[in-house]
């Protein structure tokens, strides 16, 4: 059997990656599908198997997921109508490869007025993929708790944590867990046909993200709510801004705040809480 992980040298592809062969997975049953091979040199060091592969370029796609058996198929982070063509791109490429399942990074916001402008996308993706013929599980991620926590040496820098979710709270999951049940869902039996909501234990304010942030660092860092228009102001890069602004529009209506039992269904153990991730990462 062997397992591909498209996007293979992302954070979470690597992770997954990492997970496989903790489990007993043989590097060389590896595909790292991968933008640029030069820059997972490391991963071929180990013995993975390093193949070129960029969303949007379908050749490319068939040719690396020859002998493939299972993809785990993360999103991409084009544009909107751009990566709705390269997830099709990506379901079809492996069918054409021979692929047999596929499982696939959605998210858990599911509410059809959400204004996260990435449920659309993910909507398309799990109807196109539902539709292929290929086996597949629909991994419907929560929000990273790393986004946040990575975070802290600017949150410290500014003084405060400062977004638009005002009110809304966030299930948060870590990076590390999200990839582990994707590696369960690969290696186990049962998942076929299946959808996942994976979150964290709690849903988080950010009040309490803020307490806990000043709590490790010795700083007060309080959380200060700002309008959509200030939050927006503060990115330099139009296209981020929408991707975040409009996630954290979806946080402050509740589409986030979810707390379900899947996670632990797939892996047999709680997802680690926001306070164990940094203490075990240091993050």
């Amino acid at each position: 059997m062997k397992y591909g992980i498209s996007l293979g040298n992302s954070k979470l592809g690597r992770l997954a990656i990492d997970h496989l062969m903790e489990k007993g997975v043989a590097p060389a049953d590896i595909v790292a599908v991968v933008r640029t091979p030069a820059k997972a040199d490391d991963l071929a060091l180990r013995g993975v198997v390093v193949r070129r592969g960029e969303y949007g370029d379908e050749p490319s796609l068939v040719e690396a997921l020859q002998g493939v058996d299972k993809l785990y198929m993360i999103s991409g982070m084009a544009p909107p109508e751009e990566r709705r063509r390269q997830h099709r791109g990506v379901i079809e490429s492996a069918k054409d490869a021979g692929v047999r399942c596929v499982v696939y990074t959605s998210f858990m916001d599911t509410a059809e007025d959400s204004p996260f402008f990435a449920w659309g996308i993910n909507r398309d993706t799990e109807t196109v993929l539902k539709a292929s013929g290929l086996c597949h599980t629909i991994l419907r991620n929560g929000m990273y708790v790393e986004a946040d926590l990575e975070y802290i040496p600017e949150y410290v820098k500014a003084g405060r944590v400062a977004n638009n979710i005002a009110e809304g709270r966030i299930s948060y999951i870590s990076r590390r867990d999200l990839a582990l049940a994707a590696a369960h869902c690969l290696l186990d039996e049962g998942h076929d046909g299946k959808t996942w909501t994976l979150t964290g234990p709690e849903a988080v304010s950010q009040a309490q993200l803020a307490e806990w942030i000043s709590q490790w660092t010795g700083e007060s860092i309080p959380y200060v709510s700002l309008s959509d228009e200030e939050y927006r102001a503060t990115f330099p890069d139009p296209h981020w801004a929408d991707v975040v602004v409009t996630l954290y529009q979806s946080a402050r209506r509740g589409n986030a705040e979810a707390v379900t039992g899947d996670f632990e269904r797939i892996v047999r153990r709680k997802a680690w809480s926001v306070p164990e991730v940094y203490e075990r990462f240091h993050l």
